[in-house]
């Protein structure tokens, strides 16, 4: 699909903690839908959830791998495929 799946790929570079906490605090607006979750979401469910998602994408990309969409990071559903496989 070739979606981002870093801040850098998301041309975000050099961010600090506050500003991710500003977008995590946007995000979670009354207008937003994040606001239809089940269950309440804060900014700070959502500020370390933006950086352990870059973390996680950094990881994959390091190691050359790409995550194939809907694919679990415990591996218990979904494939993990080298770049440029198939």
């Amino acid at each position: 699909m070739g979606l981002a799946v870093t801040l850098e790929e998301m041309r975000v570079r050099e961010i600090g903690p506050e500003r991710i906490m500003d977008v995590a605090r946007a995000a979670c607006a009354p207008v937003e839908t994040i606001d239809n979750s089940p269950f309440a979401v804060t900014p700070e469910d959502v500020c370390p959830a933006i950086l352990a998602a870059d973390a996680i994408g950094r990881h994959f990309l390091s190691r050359n791998f790409i995550l194939i969409p809907g694919a679990k990071i415990t591996g218990s559903q979904g494939i993990l495929f080298p770049r440029g496989y198939g």
